[in-house]
């Protein structure tokens, strides 16, 4: 009687850690990548980002990967790969079968401004 009790227990405990695997291998992880800030090149006012892709893992079904950028960019696609950003921050938000993340990209210019039409002022 005793055996059986104990067989039953381990039964269920190992019934219960095998769903439990399960439920956790099933869902969806769904990451962005971090706020980002890309710099542009000496007279660009845009720069061309080579790739931001979430991190997609799991039960995440079988619709496409898609994101919208607003902000100084505006566009919409399946995947952040060679696109060109504006000057300023846009907010990007990847979404696929519900789930969704977000992160900014923020590009500026470090260069510095240059007068142009002031050669012939004299002091």
């Amino acid at each position: 009687m005793v055996k059986t009790k104990i067989y039953n227990i381990l039964t269920i405990f190992i019934l219960l850690q095998l769903l439990s695997f399960k439920y956790t291998y099933s869902q969806c992880t769904f990451i962005c990548p971090p706020d980002t800030t890309i710099y542009t090149d000496p007279g660009a006012l845009t720069v061309i980002v080579d790739t931001l892709m979430p991190y997609v893992n799991g039960a995440c079904g079988a619709s496409e990967l898609s994101y919208t950028l607003s902000g100084a960019t505006i566009k919409t696609g399946d995947t952040i790969i060679n696109d060109t950003f504006n000057l300023g921050l846009t907010h990007a938000i990847y979404s696929k079968d519900g789930n969704t993340c977000n992160f900014n990209v923020i590009v500026q210019d470090l260069e510095p401004p240059e007068l142009i039409g002031f050669d012939n002022i004299s002091t």
